[in-house]
């Protein structure tokens, strides 16, 4: 379908509508079985200060095929349209369409907007199990029976794994029924009476010692000179102001 732009091209704030189906024959896709309904299109062209912009919705509906586990499943794309459009043939942007003369090819952009929205990897889920590499099961469904042949590089991290699975199990054992860890006595245990009278021992006070000074009798402290009468072993060391 092409549809004529020349009432809007050189007119700013017109549109011209449009309603399309696209043709599926021509879009293609591997992980697409089927579409089960048409792909329909509508909306304007608009002219919005001298700039053309195709502005719309897509719908499609199609049957699947995941990439991964290879189920198939429905899918409906509900896609916004929006496309820039110029009279410039020597414009190189992918984005930006073409017009021939006055006219635009409506089914170029749309396909073109419908295949750039497909997704490179169809997955029925985001946390698609895919299949098993040995068996071939669908893993969605359940893990198969097939056992898968062990590594050897790896049987000293199962060594630890286990050594670990281990230890917890004995640490759950020895928990008691409130949910704490059983602690062991220390062999030499030591009794609060003990303890404080250890404490004590650094705490207490002691007075310092004093003695009379043999000259006026004021009380000292040893082998200091008298701050009273300022002798010190029957010599004047201290003046003293009377």
């Amino acid at each position: 379908m092409k549809l004529n732009l020349r009432e809007i091209i050189e007119i700013p704030g017109g549109s011209v509508p449009f309603a399309q189906e696209l043709d599926t024959a021509l879009l293609d896709f591997p992980s697409v079985r089927a579409y089960t309904a048409p792909i329909t299109a509508e909306g304007k062209v608009v002219n919005t200060a001298g700039i053309l912009t195709l502005q719309g919705k897509l719908h499609a509906e199609m049957l699947c095929v995941c990439d991964r586990c290879g189920a198939e499943f429905p899918r409906t794309v509900d896609l916004d349209l929006h496309a820039d459009i110029t009279a410039d043939a020597q414009d190189d942007d992918p984005e930006v369409f073409t017009l021939d003369g006055d006219w635009l090819d409506v089914d170029e952009v749309l396909s073109t907007s419908f295949i750039l929205s497909m997704d490179t990897k169809c997955l029925c889920k985001p946390d698609c199990a895919g299949l098993c590499d040995r068996c071939g099961a669908n893993l969605n469904l359940g893990p198969c029976r097939c056992q898968k042949p062990r590594d050897p590089r790896m049987a000293v991290l199962e060594q630890l794994l286990d050594n670990k699975t281990d230890e917890e199990e004995e640490a759950a054992h020895n928990s008691d029924s409130r949910g704490g860890v059983i602690m062991a006595v220390p062999k030499g245990k030591v009794s609060r009476q003990r303890r404080d009278k250890r404490r004590s021992s650094h705490w207490k006070l002691t007075a310092p010692a004093i003695v009379k000074c043999p000259n006026c009798g004021a009380f000292v402290m040893p082998h200091h000179a008298c701050k009273t009468c300022g002798k010190y072993n029957g010599r004047d060391v201290i003046k003293v102001d009377d």
